[in-house]
């Protein structure tokens, strides 16, 4: 008799268990339900719950309707936000978004239901809050942005942009239908984009954007930016597009310069780079960076002639840079270096001449040591000096050693082979060695 008991028990318990379980077409219905009418804030978590549960059944997933009540049920969370901003403009208060992500979570649901949507009856319905999802959007980005926090204001614009074309796509009106709105719209994200760091996202935009005619010197450096790590050429092409259209603008010229640099394209590059002074004549690093041209096309030249000629013009433009910036340690170094090159290569015909012991030979080798000389002498006044400014340099250190064992110094030859040491082991030396003298 227990047993049956028991059994009759455990019938009662199964039966209860099967009535508790919902349908998803249950679970449908009582989200359609709990999303209609006003929603009150301490009904949020509950309807948000009622949502969730129909969408977890993948019959309601795959339809549109589910998705919509998601929608809905956002647009009124961003309520919640409109109406406390509108009280708070009454009392001249200030008021603090509380729902911030509502109106883009109602917009990835709703992107959902259209794309899923088969029912033409339902279509209206879901425009109808597509577009109050767009229309919530832009209060939400104006506050991030105000905050700077830019990431969420370029993502609140961008989505009403990405809706509107959503339903425009789907032959309705959407929130952004006039040019001029549009136009405004998708010029916000431009605007925003390099601070959310989201210009690969934005390429489309800059396009309508020089589309319609509204582009700006921005347009064409963002764009650049966007596909230079994957489109090189659309990149240059980008670039030349706008250094034509906007040949004033001084960030598009040194994005130029920057890409020429990198691309080694050194012809094309002093050019310019004397563009580019002309427009900042008190911009040292644009002087030596065209200094550092001339010294590397130098180094490559056949013609002895031409490589003169060139080395002369990196030394003044060095020496340019140096009178707008004195201690530039990069231009002291490169004058240095100049001097220090052109006795490397009088070190490398003494050894050429080291075994001919004639007497037109040992007359050679003199006037060769001797020029060696006046090169190392005229080099290092640059090299003490860029010593001084930047104690942990290792190319200047090098060479110090180098000359200072070249003039049979080997005192100070060693003291800079172990300052040396100390920067290769990742020290570093706490005082000038000139300074100090």
């Amino acid at each position: 008799m227990r047993k049956f008991l028991v059994c009759i028990f455990a019938l009662f318990a199964f039966a209860a268990s099967i009535s508790a379980q919902q349908t998803p077409q249950q679970l449908l219905d009582a989200a359609k339900k709990a999303v209609k009418g006003d929603l009150k804030k301490e009904k949020v978590a509950d309807v948000q719950k009622l949502v969730d549960d129909a969408l977890k059944a993948p019959e309601n997933a795959a339809g549109a309707e589910a998705w919509l009540a998601k929608g809905r049920f956002y647009n009124s969370v961003s309520k919640l936000d409109e109406t406390g901003r509108t009280l708070a403009q009454f009392t001249k208060k200030e008021y603090k978004n509380e729902y911030l992500k509502s109106a883009l979570e109602a917009v990835g649901a709703l992107k959902i239901a259209l794309k899923n949507n088969k029912d033409p009856k339902l279509l209206k319905d879901i425009v109808k809050a597509a577009n109050e999802a767009a229309t919530n959007l832009n209060p939400y980005g104006s506050d991030m942005s105000d905050a700077k926090d830019y990431l969420g204001a370029y993502e609140s614009f961008k989505a009403a942009v990405d809706m509107n074309d959503l339903v425009k796509a789907a032959g309705q009106k959407g929130t952004l239908d006039k040019p001029e709105d549009y136009l405004k719209q998708i010029n916000l994200v431009a605007l925003l984009s390099p601070y959310a760091d989201k210009e690969k996202e934005t390429v489309d935009i800059y396009k309508k954007l020089i589309e319609a005619k509204k582009d700006t010197a921005s347009t064409y450096s963002s764009l650049y930016k966007a596909t230079i790590e994957t489109d090189k050429v659309a990149a240059e092409q980008y670039l030349t597009a706008g250094r034509k259209k906007f040949p004033e603008d001084a960030q598009l010229l040194f994005t130029e310069i920057n890409f020429y640099l990198k691309e080694g394209k050194l012809d094309i590059l002093i050019d310019k780079l004397k563009e580019g002074i002309k427009k900042e004549p008190k911009n040292a690093s644009l002087v030596f960076t065209l200094g550092s041209v001339y010294d590397n096309l130098s180094q490559s030249e056949k013609d002895p002639a031409k490589a003169e000629e060139l080395t002369k013009s990196a030394a003044e433009s060095y020496e340019k840079a140096l009178e707008i910036d004195p201690k530039n340690s990069d231009a002291i170094y490169s004058i240095g270096a100049i001097y220090y090159n052109k006795a490397a290569k009088q070190s490398a015909q003494l050894k050429k001449l080291e075994s001919d012991f004639s007497k037109e030979g040992q007359k050679k080798y003199a006037e060769a040591e001797k020029t060696m000389q006046v090169e190392f002498d005229k080099a290092l006044p640059y090299f003490k000096k860029a010593e001084s400014v930047n104690a942990n340099d290792k190319n200047t250190l090098i060479a110090l050693k180098e000359i200072y064992a070249r003039k049979d110094d080997l005192k100070t030859s060693k003291e800079f082979k172990a300052r040396l040491e100390i920067i290769e082991s990742g020290g570093k030396n706490p005082k000038s060695f000139f300074n100090e003298k």
